[in-house]
């Protein structure tokens, strides 16, 4: 039974045999100068080996063709069915306690086998490989040693007293090879003991001192086991000392120590030391209260706008002054900190307009820092809405410098100046005919001045040339004359004017010219 793989394989080298016999056929029915030869080849070879056929060499199963060209000028084409043996592997692991046995050999120790099956052609067809593996029983012997009171496990099985044991234990993974245990067990057993101790004031026991009786249960443990081996009981027979306490103050400065309870302190505390008599028995505690003398800190701060005395010195501008008063022991015991500093007196004034303004704009002045002030008062008082707000607006005619005093939230008086620049404004007041006819013709029949928005026509005359007042605007109601007077036609000729204009900064100027009357 051969699997599809292979079916498909040696189809493949069925229909290139055919193709190349009919391509023969072909080439020899046309072929009338050449001779051609073929051979056909069926053959095998061991996985890993090569078959050669010409200058091809081939390492797989399959129907393969080649042309050999001879010396006389004839081919011979080579049909070739390939077949490539390949061996199977398989591993066998054997385990067994102390031999074992395989193919009727007998192992009595670990080994690898190798057997190998072979195909007609001497190939490997199945290659089997054999771990032998040999275990042995095992023989133990311990001598343990354990306290009154333990036991120790030996398998599944606990011992607590003194003897010899035997235990088997199995061990199937190894083969089900046994392990024997031999256990000489001991059992360290304690015994009691006292002792009896006396002294006249101190008595000391394993390093530590006793001032009274008093009895003391030891256990003195093996130093090979750490079993206990020894129940003592010790008495210690103490006479009282005499103790004399001595009392003490001492006070410090900061940084500075003092030695008490047997080391230098530098920290607040009460410290006892004991010093013993010649006779090692009565001592004295002295009883050592220490203590630190810590300076007191006061600071204090002077905020204000003109010089501060302190310690009969008087400070102009801003400073920290630190003073010091030492107690009796030299230490610190006042620490004195004052902080001056000086308000200025002096503020900025602003203006939201870009100076120079023109002739005619205004601006607003702003003190700066802003703030809460007080009693505000601005000079001169020309050309200002209100000289007691903090942010006033101006209208000079001219170059004009403000000046501002006021008051801050701590009642130090500030001043501030400044100057705001004018440029002359190129807008006239007014403009004046210089001449007219009135002849009732609709165009050109009025005489009078011709204001720019921001002027404002204060008084009008109009003189003939005897010196006649011939038009009053207050009187006319009107600022045009009609050229009558008195509902009378004036005749024509040269006329006077006088004119008053009060202009957009509140001042009045007043101009005069002559104009002709035409009829």
């Amino acid at each position: 039974m051969y699997s599809f793989p292979t079916i498909l394989t040696y189809f493949k080298s069925g229909m290139r045999l055919l193709f190349a016999i009919l391509l023969l056929i072909t080439f020899s029915a046309h072929a009338k100068s050449a001779c051609i030869t073929s051979n056909t080849v069926n053959t095998s070879i061991c996985s890993g080996q090569t078959y050669t056929v010409g200058a091809h060499t081939y390492i797989s199963s399959g129907s393969y063709i080649d042309t050999l060209t001879g010396s006389g000028g004839c081919d011979s084409i080579i049909f070739t069915t390939l077949k490539v043996d390949t061996a199977i592997t398989q591993t066998l692991n054997l385990l067994a306690c102390n031999q074992v046995t395989y193919g009727g050999n007998v192992y009595p120790f670990s080994t690898v086998v190798t057997r190998r099956f072979q195909y007609p052609n001497g190939c490997d067809s199945f290659i089997l490989t054999v771990n032998i593996i040999v275990t042995y029983t095992s023989v133990f012997v311990q001598s343990p040693l354990i306290c009154q009171g333990q036991t120790i496990l030996v398998g599944v099985k606990s011992y607590g007293s003194s003897g010899f044991y035997t235990d088997t234990l199995h061990n199937a993974a190894l083969g089900g090879c046994d392990s024997i245990i031999h256990t000489d067990l001991t059992v360290i057993s304690p015994y009691t003991s006292s002792l009896l101790l006396s002294d006249t004031c101190i008595g000391s026991y394993k390093g530590r001192t006793y001032t009274s009786s008093v009895v003391i249960q030891d256990t003195i443990a093996s130093q090979i086991t750490g079993c206990d081996s020894v129940y003592l009981t010790v008495t210690l027979d103490i006479v009282p000392p005499i103790l004399i306490t001595n009392n003490k103050s001492v006070r410090l400065c900061p940084g500075q120590s003092y030695f008490a309870g047997g080391q230098n302190r530098s920290t607040a505390g009460l410290y006892s030391d004991t010093t013993l008599t010649i006779s090692g028995c009565d001592s004295i505690i002295t009883n050592t209260a220490l203590s630190f003398i810590h300076p007191q800190y006061i600071s204090h701060s002077y905020d204000t706008c003109t010089a501060v005395t302190i310690n009969s010195i008087s400070y102009a501008s801003d400073t920290v002054i630190a003073d010091t008063t030492l107690s009796s022991l030299g230490c610190d015991s006042l620490i004195r900190t004052d902080s001056v500093h000086i308000k200025a007196t002096s503020i900025t004034v602003l203006s939201t307009a870009l100076l120079p303004i023109t002739q005619g704009d205004s601006t607003q002045l702003i003190i700066y820092p802003t703030g809460n002030y007080q009693n505000i008062v601005w000079s001169p008082n020309q050309w200002i809405t209100n000289r007691y707000l903090a942010n006033p607006v101006v209208l000079p005619d001219v170059n004009t410098a403000y000046m501002v005093t006021a008051q801050d939230s701590s009642h130090c008086t500030i001043n501030g100046q400044i100057i705001v620049t004018v440029t002359p404004s190129d807008i006239p007041n007014f403009v004046m005919p210089t001449a007219f006819t009135p002849n009732g013709d609709g165009m050109n029949d009025l005489f009078g001045p011709i204001l720019n928005p921001y002027a404002h026509l204060a008084s009008y005359h109009i003189y003939n040339r005897w010196g006649e007042l011939v038009f009053d605007k207050d009187a006319n109601g009107t600022d045009q004359w009609d050229g009558t007077y008195h509902n009378v036609s004036q005749p024509a000729g040269i006329y006077m004017y006088f004119i008053s204009i009060t202009s957009f900064n509140g001042r009045t100027k007043c101009y005069e010219g002559n104009f002709s009357l035409q009829r």
